[in-house]
């Protein structure tokens, strides 16, 4: 009788540690807003460099420039469906994972253009300390 409450015991304590978890994952806001922002500031600067270009008559790269913004409203509409279905959640840590790579690609341009080598350093460790978390 005690072997099995005690076996119950941790099974219910293990459940309930998962969901907390889960629960505790989903409160961090930046990480559920990250990749629709990233999503979102690549749709609205391709359209303004397409609408830039299409003034300078470059047709050719406003197509291109178009077909990309597509791609990126395709992904993010997707995104928003698995996340809110629930739904291959492999997908959605795909599309994570690239958006995560587009801003870590920018945000080090911007910093190790503006900040001077120790700052790149310390804001490095900070960046990489923020996503084990």
């Amino acid at each position: 009788m005690s072997l099995r409450f005690e076996d119950q015991l941790e099974a219910d304590i293990e459940d309930m540690l998962e969901s907390y978890l889960k629960f505790n994952r989903s409160k961090n806001v930046f990480s559920f807003v990250r990749t629709p922002a990233t999503m979102l500031t690549l749709m609205i600067s391709m359209h303004i460099a397409s609408g830039f270009l299409s003034l300078l008559g470059l047709g050719f790269l406003t197509f291109i420039l178009s077909f990309a913004n597509g791609i990126c409203s395709l992904t993010l509409i997707t995104w928003c469906y698995v996340k809110y279905t629930g739904q291959s959640p492999l997908l959605g840590e795909i599309i994570d994972a690239i958006s995560d790579s587009i801003l870590s690609g920018v945000t080090s341009l911007i910093v190790s253009r503006y900040l001077n080598p120790e700052q790149v350093t310390m804001v490095a460790g900070l960046a990489h300390a923020s996503r084990r978390n």
